[in-house]
């Protein structure tokens, strides 16, 4: 190995140290620091909704804890209050019925006052603590809320009253279901501030029972209960007066102003409700703690990683010095020179592949040779193609024209008429055969060139295929063919003139390819859409034609017997289909039999049917040929074989025509004198056509104008389309010139 191709890079060409260095450090830190920060967020988010939902649990079960053991309460005292209705006690004597009491009252200290009522509401004894006992009074409660509220619900709560404007207390009636009998007490509700302090809300929480009108029933500050205090403004008694049934957590306030996560449950039948808050600092104390601790974990992975891509990038920076200076050596086209790295890690593995490269380099190197000569038969065999086209071309339009001056030089000598007759009808053939050749050639270039543009819509099968029938049907019968066309309202989503065009071709092949038996051309539906297909049963091909069948110029047999213009093809039919079909994204499918006929189908996408306007009297093409009687027109064309035939044409539709072969002359008439219609060639030598068109403008603005040209160059349809005129490329077809004619003055119809 020589030792310039040894030679590493000096200072001057090496990578700058520093700025590689703080490269890797800084892309190393932020990929890690992006990870982590990541990590981070979704771990906090993740312990952030347990958390939540651990706290806002917790809070229920204390809310709901402080529910049931206030229920429990009152459940126990009705339970020893239905003690005294569920014995007979009304048979015994009044000492008897008092001890009951007696001991009820002692058994229950929140029952501050006893009334026995007989099942005809009539007072048997009343007891109290700081009362005296009354004993047969026969005071009448018929009429009581609390008898017929017993009577109704077996177990009647009254409204909350305060007893002393410091105790609140709440009657208390249980009706017996045997006899009826009652017992009204009087519960004294401070003892429910012993269940209250005892739920465990936090360090700064509190659980408190509230009315149905907000009054504070029991608190762990007891003072609030003994002032009668209203909550009814508090955020959290106001939310559970309006919801009137239980709520999860939420954030509100509390009397004094504290965030605080507050719970309701609604105390059933007495419309009173449990209220739990707790501060939202200390809820969510320990949430805040885990994300700080998660944070300072974070932060210390983030300091790590600073470190390590700081030694990460020192040890990657003289690998990558090794591999710039391999690669300036290799670059320079040293194919011979080694990058010395032999790690077993990526660096080495991307050393490796430089030098497998340097390697497969060299060996490309030195087979350059063979694959410039490669390419370079693959350009001559294009240029084959190429030629070979325009040799099939320049041969098929040789035989029309050598035809035509054939049968032109018989004309000259020929003098009888009938036979006469006979060559016009076979020059006129000859030009079919001419015109129809660049037709398919013009096609074929625009298809090429990508000038055609395919407009999908939704259009009717039917129309389409009654114009096919109507066009093919005298050809086949000429040929004593049975041509057969599906009638359907199948609408298929494409664009319909290229779709026609397509049939168009495949139809005209199978007559032209068929002696005897049929053509058929169906439409079906099928899951995937409709499926058209054109079936004759005609020559067919080997396998062999099948592989060229879509090529240019190439016939598959000489075709049938029938008219001059259907023995041959121009072999350019199926290779304009096979261009149009790429073009609408179709798959063509070819199934043919040597003998048998062919089927050539395609499958189209499915629509809905479209609204389709009644077509207009200006669509109808009228067969009269003298609609231009009475109106004057002025041709320009250098060319006198093709103005003369335009002269012809002209004054066959009735119109009163000028011809002229110059510019200066046609510019010169047009600018004095009136013509309803100009039709000029669009190359005039240095000159075009449309200023002949504006010089008449200028004299009569609504004259129409037809400019025709063989060049088809886009530039030149859109000047002339901007100048207001129709456009036709030569050679023109007398039919269409004369149906666009025909529409442009249609009160002659």
């Amino acid at each position: 190995m020589s030792e310039e191709a040894t030679r590493v890079p000096g200072p001057g060409n090496a990578l700058p140290r520093r700025r590689l260095l703080l490269k890797y450090t800084g892309f190393v830190f932020v990929a890690s620091a992006v990870v982590l920060g990541a990590s981070w967020f979704l771990a906090s988010w993740m312990v952030w909704r347990e958390q939540r939902q651990l706290v806002a649990e917790a809070q229920v079960l204390r809310v709901r804890t402080a529910s049931d053991r206030i229920r429990n309460f009152l459940q126990d005292t009705e339970g020893r209050l239905r003690f005294l209705v569920s014995a007979p006690w009304l048979a015994r004597d009044d000492e008897e019925r008092r001890i009951d009491a007696i001991r009820v009252l002692r058994d229950t200290p929140a029952v501050n006052e006893l009334t026995l009522i007989d099942a005809s509401g009539r007072e048997v004894i009343s007891l109290a603590r700081t009362a005296p006992d009354r004993a047969g009074s026969g005071v009448d409660w018929r009429t009581a809320p609390e008898f017929l509220g017993a009577r109704g619900q077996r177990a009647w709560y009254g409204q909350l009253f305060f007893v002393g404007e410091s105790e609140p207390s709440v009657r208390l009636a249980i009706a017996s279901s045997s006899t009826s009998n009652i017992v009204l007490a009087t519960v004294n509700l401070k003892f429910i501030w012993d269940v209250i302090t005892r739920i465990d809300m936090g360090r700064g929480g509190r659980a408190y029972v509230v009315d149905n009108r907000g009054r504070v029933i029991a608190h762990p500050d007891i003072s609030l209960v003994l002032r009668n205090t209203s909550g009814a403004e508090w955020p959290q008694v106001a939310t559970a007066l309006a919801d009137g049934d239980d709520r999860g957590p939420r954030t509100t306030r509390d009397a004094l102003g504290v965030e605080v996560l507050a719970t309701h449950m609604r105390l059933a039948p007495l419309d009173w409700f449990v209220i739990g808050e707790t501060p939202l600092r200390e809820a969510y104390a320990p949430l805040f703690q885990s994300l700080w601790l998660m944070a300072a974990i974070a932060a210390a992975g983030l300091a790590l990683a600073g470190v390590a891509s700081m030694a990460f990038a020192r040890r990657m920076t003289d690998p990558i010095r090794q591999l710039q200076a391999g690669a300036e050596q290799i670059g320079a086209g040293a194919f011979d020179y080694r990058i010395p790295i032999a790690t077993d890690d990526e660096l080495g593995d991307l050393a490796r592949r430089f030098n497998a490269m340097a390697e497969r380099l060299q060996a490309s190197y030195e087979t350059l040779e063979a694959r410039v000569r490669e390419r370079t038969a693959r350009l001559a065999q294009a240029n084959e193609d190429k030629t070979r086209f325009f040799a099939a071309a320049n041969h098929d339009l040789r035989q029309p024209l050598n035809a035509l001056g054939l049968f032109i030089a018989r004309l000259r000598s020929e003098d009888d008429p009938v036979r006469r007759a006979q060559s016009m009808d076979k020059v006129e053939a000859a030009l079919r055969n001419m015109n129809a050749l660049f037709d398919a050639l013009f096609d074929i270039s625009k298809l090429d060139a990508g000038a055609v543009v395919a407009r999908p819509e939704s259009f009717a099968m039917a129309p389409l295929l009654e114009r096919l029938e109507s066009i093919f049907s005298p050809f086949a019968e000429r040929k004593n063919l049975s041509l057969t066309v599906a009638h359907g309202d199948e609408w298929p989503m494409s664009d319909p003139v290229l779709v026609e065009r397509i049939l168009h071709n495949l139809v005209s092949n199978a007559i032209r390819y068929t002696e005897e038996g049929s053509v058929r051309v169906t439409c079906t539906r099928e899951a995937e859409g409709l499926r058209i297909q054109v079936a004759d049963t005609g020559i067919g091909m080997t396998p062999q034609q099948q592989d060229r069948a879509f090529d240019e110029f190439y016939r598959a047999g000489t075709g049938a017997r029938g008219d001059a213009e259907w023995s041959a093809g121009l072999g350019l039919g199926l290779s304009i289909v096979d261009r149009l079909a790429r073009l609408l994204d179709i798959r063509l499918e070819l199934h043919t039999t040597p003998g048998k006929g062919t089927t050539i189908g395609f499958s189209l996408p499915a629509s809905e049917p479209a609204a389709v306007a009644p077509p207009s009297q200006s669509d109808i093409v009228g067969a009269r040929l003298a609609f231009g009687a009475g109106r004057s027109a002025l041709i320009v064309d250098d060319d006198p074989l093709a103005l003369d035939a335009m002269l012809t044409l002209v004054e066959e539709l009735g119109f009163d025509a000028t011809a002229l072969e110059t510019f200066a002359e046609a510019r010169e008439l047009a600018e004095r004198q009136h013509f309803d219609l100009v039709i000029t060639d669009f190359h005039l030598g240095e000159c075009d056509g449309l200023s002949i068109l504006s010089a008449q403008r200028s004299v009569n603005a609504s004259t129409r104008g037809v400019v025709v040209s063989g060049d088809g160059d886009k530039i030149v349809a859109q000047k002339v389309e901007s100048a207001g005129a129709a456009f036709f490329k030569k050679p023109v077809s007398p039919l269409s010139l004369r149906a666009y004619l025909c529409s442009l003055f249609p009160a002659a119809i």
